[in-house]
């Protein structure tokens, strides 16, 4: 009794139904959406003419969308299609948009063999009922008013065209469509290093930043089709990438999408709940006002970018950021908002091809001390980096950039650079978390120094690039410190593309909960 109940009129038949509504008013909405769409971008003029194959195309592909020759210049109907759930919908002539009443259906194909498909058809009509289904080559199936679901078990043949009729109690005859599209092929999917790779790499095992490669081949019926965007695809994070195939069969256009899951870079972990915000404008017009801060997105234009309170050219560019609301920039790649976020950039050819640094947003823990069963957070450093400068090497003392690097936080504060010349220092309060500075849980902010760096014994917190660091591996010298991709460190002079700030926070601040990845961060408690 108990599994008559479940998988026939019970929670498994109401889940099935569950997720057919919910497919087809996906479907609906979505075509609304992009009918509202193209209203905007016709300033309110749309007409039916505009409704075309090449915008179903474009707007619907994700649905496999058609158009469905009517002979009427009053409405045009589109059929939609997914997960094996078929509905047309009609457009009339002022756009707006109808169903084809009440009637339910669907098919699924069970399995293919040859030429042929089993199908399962799925009609109802729980308003009207359902007096009679036709089907080609099959007697009529007698359904006497039924309005609960109807099951047929149907074969057919792939790429051909099945009407089915389906027949009301007051005599109106509605229309259902089968038509089993061939299976669009797919090779084996690489994920490698580089454009012809023939092994994928493992999961887990990249640094973020580093170039990977999509690749594989679609075909239908032997013939290679088409594939968007376009493959070997270049890849630097993990992420659904999603593609989109397009092949002919018999004169007809076959569409099909598929997701790929990269799980191939080694995610950062030991996320911190913490909040610096946005830049505003009143913050980065200040830094502009003391001669610290020149918006440089494509990090190449090296000589004359950032200059010192006297306007003396000290080869270097500082930026990558902006305020929210700046419209001129804010959406510009290479150019983030938020004092958690870290631009993705590349580097040109002025440095050699060096890579540009991987997006890791949000904030780590760097370190912390295990004390009464209680796990206390003594800093916390930036996951990635979220302020970039590019240096370019010039004889006279220009490679000592110290100032942009030194603070309100840094033992020996300089107020001088080590070539004499007097200088305005940053002021890192600027990523203080609002909330948690009014707790009391933060003592200063302040730039990496190359001590701190010493602290990083592992993968997790390298960057996939080189960076800067406040203090050097010589204090006499006050040279900047690099940390490349493999963790290394070592004085440079030049290809370091970026900061990492550091929060100190006051005694007594622990791990209250949170499992310290980015989607369940650690929430910190005093």
């Amino acid at each position: 009794m108990s599994i008559s109940l479940l998988t026939g009129n019970g929670l498994f038949e109401k889940a099935k139904q569950a997720r057919n509504e919910h497919i087809e008013l996906e479907m609906k909405e979505k075509l609304n959406l992009a009918i509202a769409e193209l209203q905007v971008k016709k300033n309110g003029n749309a007409t039916l003419e505009d409704i075309t194959e090449n915008w179903i195309n474009e707007k619907l592909k994700d649905y496999e969308g058609v158009l469905i020759d009517t002979n009427s210049t009053f409405e045009k109907k589109i059929r939609m299609k997914k997960d094996g759930i078929i509905k047309i919908f009609t457009i009339d002539f002022n756009l707006d948009i109808k169903e084809d009443g009440s009637t339910e259906f669907s098919f699924q194909v069970t399995y293919r063999e040859g030429n042929n498909a089993n199908i399962l058809i799925i009609i109802r009509d729980s308003t009207n009922g359902i007096n009679r289904i036709e089907l080609p080559d099959k007697d009529s199936i007698i359904c006497n008013g039924k309005k609960e679901e109807i099951g047929i078990d149907y074969v057919v043949q792939i790429g051909v065209e099945y009407i089915v009729k389906i027949i009301l109690p007051n005599g109106e005859e509605k229309q259902g469509v089968i038509l089993v599209d061939p299976d669009i092929e797919i090779s084996n999917i690489i994920i490698g290093t580089s454009i012809g790779a023939t092994e994928t790499v493992e999961d887990n095992s990249q640094t973020r930043g580093i170039k990977l490669y999509i690749n594989f081949n679609a075909t239908l019926e032997g013939e290679l089709c088409t594939i968007e965007p376009n493959v070997p695809y270049e890849i630097n994070r993990n992420g659904r990438y999603s593609f989109y195939i397009t092949g002919i069969y018999d004169g007809r256009t076959i569409k099909k999408k598929i997701d790929v899951e990269v799980k191939k870079y080694q995610a950062s972990v030991d996320y911190v709940q913490y909040n610096a915000g946005d830049w505003t404008k009143e913050e980065v017009d200040e830094l502009k006002g003391l001669k610290l801060y020149d918006l440089n997105i494509e990090l190449r234009t090296g000589i004359g970018g950032a200059k010192l309170s006297n306007d003396i050219n000290r080869g270097l560019t500082f930026g990558g950021f902006t305020y929210k609301g700046d419209k001129e920039n804010e959406n510009k790649p290479g150019v983030i908002t938020s004092r958690n976020s870290s631009p993705l950039t590349t580097v040109g050819d002025r440095f050699g091809g060096y890579p540009g640094y991987a997006k890791y947003d949000g904030w780590e823990i760097l370190e912390s001390e295990e004390k009464d069963g209680k796990i206390y957070v003594k800093k916390i450093v930036h996951a990635g980096v979220p302020e970039n400068f590019t240096f370019i090497f010039e004889t006279g003392g220009a490679y000592r950039a110290e100032y942009l690097l030194t603070g309100n936080a840094v033992d020996n504060e300089y107020k001088t650079t080590s070539d004499g010349i007097n200088i305005n220092v940053r002021n890192w309060n600027m990523y203080k978390d609002k909330e948690l500075d009014k707790k009391g849980y933060i003592d200063e902010v302040h730039c990496m120094t190359y001590y701190e760096t010493l602290n990083i014994a592992n993968i997790k917190k390298i960057t996939g690039s080189i960076y800067w660091t406040a203090t050097a591996l010589r204090d006499d010298a006050r040279q900047l410190i690099g940390i490349n991709a493999s963790g290394n460190l070592y004085a440079t002079n030049e290809y370091c593309f970026g900061i990492r700030p550091i929060i100190t926070m006051t005694e007594g601040v622990y791990i209250v909960s949170g499992i310290g990845t980015e989607d369940d961060p650690y929430v910190l408690g005093k």
